[in-house]
Parts: structure tokens; sequence; C-alpha cells
């Protein structure tokens, strides 16, 4: 697909027969900064919950207006859009649902699903064995486990209804996302 005369190209993979995930890779520009910003915001304990029976806790507070932040999701969206251009970031009283992590050393994320959404997760560091992404989907009576291997620039979109998780890091190397939802803006 071609947008601004930009020739897009993702790849679909199913967990099942015509339901995955859709992955790009990115140019990655401002990933050095966004590196460092996530890293400091992570060291400065910026989360969305200290409730860590919460899996907020593992987020962390970001500033969309940032330059490196803005930059990156511009180029998410860029990529999201090609699927369909009426995808858009979703927002709640304190701004747009997106949020970074960091996974150091034996750190995983708990499984989770977001409801009425599309997911995207961007991989700014992903260093190896720093953790597969794993969905859960309830297939047919019986539950199919599906797997991917994250690499550096590689961003994913899927559905967020589909329980996921990350399985821990061992990698000495920090695993560093930035993550957000989707809808297709009937929220307004």
């Amino acid at each position: 697909m071609k947008i601004n005369d930009k020739e897009i190209k993702g790849i679909f993979q199913p967990f099942l027969p015509s339901y995955g995930y859709n992955s790009w890779t990115l140019k990655g520009e401002k990933d050095e900064e966004l590196m460092h910003y996530l890293l400091d915001r992570e060291q400065r304990e910026r989360f969305v919950s200290k409730d860590f029976s919460k899996k907020e806790s593992e987020n962390i507070r970001i500033d969309t207006e940032l330059s490196c932040v803005k930059e990156t999701l511009n180029e998410i969206m860029l990529n999201v859009k090609s699927i369909s251009d009426k995808l858009q970031i979703m927002s709640n009283p304190f701004g747009l649902e997106v949020w970074g992590q960091v996974n150091h050393k034996g750190m995983s994320t708990a499984m989770h699903k977001h409801e009425n959404c599309f997911s995207f997760i961007y991989f700014v560091n992903a260093p190896q064995n720093c953790g597969n992404v794993n969905w859960y989907v309830n297939y047919d009576t019986k539950f199919e486990s599906c797997q991917l291997d994250p690499s550096k620039k590689s961003l994913i979109f899927f559905p967020g209804w589909v329980p996921h998780f990350s399985m821990r890091n061992h990698s000495e190397r920090p695993k560093i996302v930035l993550a957000g939802n989707l809808d297709f803006g009937e929220n307004e």
C-alpha cells in the first residue's frame, strides 16, 4: 500500500486462519533518544500506577509531545494506517493511551488484555533472549499459544482483546518498548 507516495510494507502473521498480528520494521531515527528518555523515566519511577497488584504498575508515563516520542508515534501511525486510515491512538481524560516499558534481566510482563481496541508494541531495544511476546487465543474450544521473538525497530499491531504477555528477559541488556492502544475513532 502507498501512503503519501511512500510504499508501506507490512507482514501479516496468523495466530489462526484470518486472525493474527501485523509487523513492520521502522527506521527508528529517534530510538537512541527515546531509549534514554524511557530509561530516565523508569529510574525516576514515573509509573502509571504504584499499586503493584495492577498491570499498569509496569507502564511508564510518557510525554507524547516530546519530539522523540511524537516523531516515533508518527512513524508508527504511518505504518498502522496502511491497514486502515481510520485507526487512531485512543485517548482518555489524561491524554493518549501510550506508555513505555523497560524490562531488565529477570523481568517480564504480566498476562493482560485491552478491551475493544487494537494494540501496538514498538521495540526500541530488543536484545537476543529478551523475552518473547505470547498470545493465548481461544479457538474452537481450545487455547492456542502463539509467540513472537522481538527484534529492535520492529513494530507489531494486534487485536488488544487477545490475552498477551512477555516472557522473562534473560539478556543482560533491557528490553525497551513504546506501546499503546488504537481504535477506529468511534469513541469520541
